[in-house]
């Protein structure tokens, strides 16, 4: 339960950003060139909101150059509006069906939003018109990742990296694809090493190789690199959580003989209340039942318990705590 909400954390963090820039068409004008290299760098930067007001002015002039659409259909896919962008994407292909940028867009779309067999089949479509695309191979490696088939993710993510040596995202997961794949960890670990020297990781490497880590069976290397990412992200939450968990997990094989960092953790992981998940809850609830703080328990429980009213853990917490009342 525990690793399939991770799973869908991280791929939700990694679909909110493009990895590689999209790649403007048929550009005729060099006004309009000036301006959607300007756009270009706005979203890849994601500065949606001053993107959309130069795409705007600029469609007002041009409303059918289709470089400027298809920019605008990445900024909202950026933005997370995956309807609006679908439709706009769906109508450059009516009128240009040639366009790999268009077919990577709206595989990325299908992606976010569960239809994985729709996502497949414009990478597909994508790859038949221009092998040359990374971001094309990049969505074909994650959808491969996503289905545990790790060699052909790794070739995926391979020619991802080689048609695009900026993607560091596609360089970390052909690092990701060889350690389930069974390589040796110490032949391939300076990938790891050297992403992290060059300033690129993002906080979602640290949660995917700590799970990486731990399935593989070095637990300890895991939580170094667990620890680590919390120290270079102190306030995001999915890393803090994590790293709670697996403290209490330790705390209870007696490894350590302290949960008040793992503490400290949950209190600022629950500190921003949009990014709450019934997971975090129930790690501060673990983590207390252990330090055996039951007056805590029962105000986290009647805080939070409305929140997630279908939440099984939630309920199971519900019962336990006053049933021992």
């Amino acid at each position: 339960m525990r690793r399939a909400f991770l799973l869908l954390v991280i791929f939700a963090l990694i679909s909110c950003k493009t990895t590689t820039k999209p790649i403007v068409y048929d550009k005729t004008r060099d006004a309009v060139e000036k301006e959607a290299e300007l756009i270009h760098y706005l979203i890849a930067n994601d500065n949606l909101e001053e993107a959309g007001a130069l795409l705007e002015k600029n469609l007002q002039l041009y409303p059918d150059d289709e470089s400027l659409l298809i920019l605008k259909g990445w900024a909202l896919l950026q933005g997370k509006k995956y309807g609006e962008s679908e439709e706009l994407f769906l109508q450059i292909l009516k009128k240009n069906a040639k366009n790999p940028i268009v077919y990577a867009g709206l595989s990325r779309i299908y992606r976010n939003t569960g239809a994985y067999d729709k996502a497949n089949e414009y990478i597909d479509k994508g790859l038949a018109l221009s092998k040359s695309f990374a971001v094309l191979w990049f969505e074909k490696g994650l959808s491969q990742y996503g289905a545990h088939k790790y060699r052909e993710a790794l070739l995926s993510f391979a020619k991802s990296y080689n048609l695009d040596k900026n993607n560091a995202d596609a360089l970390f997961f052909k690092y990701m694809s060889q350690l389930y794949s069974g390589y040796e960890l110490n032949d391939i670990k300076y990938q790891w090493e050297n992403l992290v020297k060059s300033g690129k990781i993002k906080n979602y490497c640290y949660l995917y190789h700590a799970e990486a880590l731990y399935k593989i069976g070095d637990k300890e290397l895991g939580y170094r690199i667990l620890t680590e990412g919390k120290t270079k992200y102190p306030e995001d939450p999915y890393i803090l959580n994590f790293y709670s968990y697996v403290s209490a997990e330790k705390y209870r094989s007696g490894e350590i003989d302290s949960l008040d960092e793992a503490t400290r953790s949950m209190e600022v992981c629950l500190t921003d209340a949009k990014s709450i998940h019934p997971e975090f809850v129930d790690t501060y609830l673990q983590i207390l039942e252990l330090i055996d703080d039951r007056a805590k328990m029962e105000e986290v429980i009647d805080k939070y318990y409305l929140l997630f009213p279908e939440s099984a853990e939630i309920m199971a917490w519900i019962k336990k705590i006053k049933s021992s009342e």
